[in-house]
């Protein structure tokens, strides 16, 4: 009797640790699922950032080659003898010790630039 007592104690205390060898898998395998998902939507969010960064890319490279051919075109149609907008610009040296000096007069060849692209008549 003491004899069966003893196989029935090990045989329920082999069985808990199959039950608690299976929770444990089962614990793992969780967190392991739960691995697998945050790095596949790491790798997905990294893929759309980087596509869009590829789509501003195309974008800004489109804008700029739409620029170029607006000014070639616009230089191909203006000549001299073309009776335009009758505006003058001066054309002062820019040289001067002074820093701000120097940068307002960037700015203001860049403001006559831009000036001299709206006076541009586009063919239509």
């Amino acid at each position: 009797m003491e004899e069966n007592q003893k196989d029935n104690t090990l045989s329920e205390i082999l069985e808990e640790d199959i039950k608690s060898i299976k929770r444990n898998s089962k614990r793992r395998s969780c967190i392991f699922r739960l691995m697998i998902i945050s790095t596949l939507l790491f790798l997905g969010l990294y893929g759309f950032v980087l596509f869009r960064q590829h789509l501003l890319n195309l974008e800004a490279e489109a804008i700029i080659s739409a620029g170029k051919t607006a000014t070639a075109q616009s230089e191909e149609t203006r000549s001299v003898d073309e009776a335009g907008p009758n505006v003058e610009f001066e054309n002062k040296p820019t040289e001067s010790d002074n820093p701000l000096k120097m940068r307002t007069a960037t700015i203001s060849v860049m403001l006559t630039s831009v000036a001299e692209f709206q006076l541009t008549q586009t063919p239509e």
